[in-house]
């Protein structure tokens, strides 16, 4: 095959990648997500923070933050949640602008003093 005939085939195959982010990618079912907390129950313990091998998850006061840039999506901070709060999801994150575009924040309710 010359030259000529492998750039007709792959003008004639068009675009084989998908559009993203304009098109969310289409991703298997079996596919795990980036984890996503229950502001509701989670008791901000930081087990999750300790137990994330990649250091992805950051825990505020006010705030649970997973950084999808670091994170491998194995589920070790589901595992390690006594609250089964977090669980993962089926968003995945492959690109931003920014790395602060990778970073997805969940406000925590207000802990309610005695």
């Amino acid at each position: 095959m010359d030259l000529f005939d492998r750039l007709r085939l792959a003008l004639r195959a068009g675009v084989v990648t998908s559009r993203y982010p304009a098109e969310l990618p289409l991703l298997q079912a079996a596919v795990r997500g980036l984890p996503e907390v229950d502001p509701d129950r989670c008791q901000r313990d930081g087990a999750c923070v300790a137990a994330c091998p990649t250091g992805a998850i950051e825990l505020s006061a006010s705030s649970w933050a997973v950084d999808a840039g670091r994170c491998v999506m194995c589920g070790v901070c589901e595992r390690a949640c006594p609250s089964e709060a977090i669980r993962l999801g089926s968003h995945v994150t492959l690109a931003a602008r920014t790395p602060e575009g990778l970073v997805h924040r969940t406000e925590l309710r207000q802990v309610m003093e005695p």
